[in-house]
């Protein structure tokens, strides 16, 4: 998918999460995230391990820049039981684009996932706009 303008050079890159080197920085994308996140809530470096390594869980993390910038791990999304449970993403990249990128498919390597289901999202008041750019990146096409 395109992003809003080619000439930022937006790259991003989709994970799934080395604990020890990103484990920290996703505990906090997840405690200080209010504008773009599915449930609010909050998880522990072990936790999010736990889930990764569980045979129906996975942690997936993005990392964007642009020519001006490398805005870092930005985005991070916890699948369990063939849902997703969070996803959170940083503000200082909406409206990059990236947002598609990120959440459609949701998120981009799960086809390389435990499993060949894509997960889901429980439809709830705060996972509303997060599902709404869900559906406008599958209207769009939501590939990569």
């Amino acid at each position: 998918m395109g992003c809003i303008d080619a000439s930022l050079n937006v790259e991003c890159q989709i994970g799934r999460l080395d604990a020890a080197s990103q484990g920290a920085r996703v505990v906090e994308l997840f405690q200080r995230t209010t504008q773009f996140t599915t449930t609010g809530r909050t998880f522990t470096e072990s936790e999010l391990e736990r889930i990764a390594s569980a045979n129906d869980g996975d942690v997936f993390v993005m990392q964007v820049r642009d020519r001006f910038a490398d805005h870092g791990l930005t985005a991070a999304a916890v699948i369990a039981g063939g849902e997703i449970v969070a996803l959170a993403m940083s503000c200082r990249v909406i409206g990059l684009g990236v947002e598609h990128r990120f959440v459609w498919p949701a998120p981009a390597p799960h086809s390389a996932a435990k499993s060949s289901r894509p997960p889901a999202m429980r439809p709830s008041e705060i996972s509303m706009p997060i599902m709404v750019s869900h559906a406008t990146g599958m209207a769009s096409g939501g590939s990569l």
